[in-house]
């Protein structure tokens, strides 16, 4: 029975680590050679609505739905690096700030207490 049991349970976690996974890569939406951009939860999917990764300029152009009062950028230790002003919706961050490994950032909205949050990975 105990046997039973230990195959049922290990037979669910395994169930569960795999649909973790495939929702992790749902939540990408954006990526390219030298950076990637996931969302923290699927409601902000409508957040963003255009990307893309200057080459000459080495940033990342995000357009949003809504204006950006303040973006915050916290290093993959919780720690933040940068608090910055916006007030547009429309934002430019250039690689340069960053070393490779993984980021957060935080966009706070125009006259909303509300964060969107997304996961920035420098890969080179």
């Amino acid at each position: 029975m105990k046997t039973i049991l230990n195959l049922i349970l290990a037979l669910c976690i395994t169930t569960a680590l795999s649909a973790t996974e495939i929702n992790k890569k749902s939540n990408l939406i954006f990526s390219t050679k030298k950076i990637e951009l996931r969302i923290d939860q699927k409601v902000d999917e409508h957040f963003f609505q255009k990307m893309s990764f200057d080459i000459n300029g080495n940033s990342l152009k995000i357009q949003t739905a809504e204006v950006i009062s303040i973006v915050q950028i916290f290093d993959n230790n919780g720690k933040m690096q940068y608090q910055l002003p916006v007030t547009s919706n429309k934002l430019q961050i250039c690689k340069t700030l960053f070393d490779n490994g993984d980021y957060k950032i935080g966009f706070i909205l125009e006259g909303q207490s509300d964060i969107v949050f997304s996961d920035l990975k420098i890969k080179e």
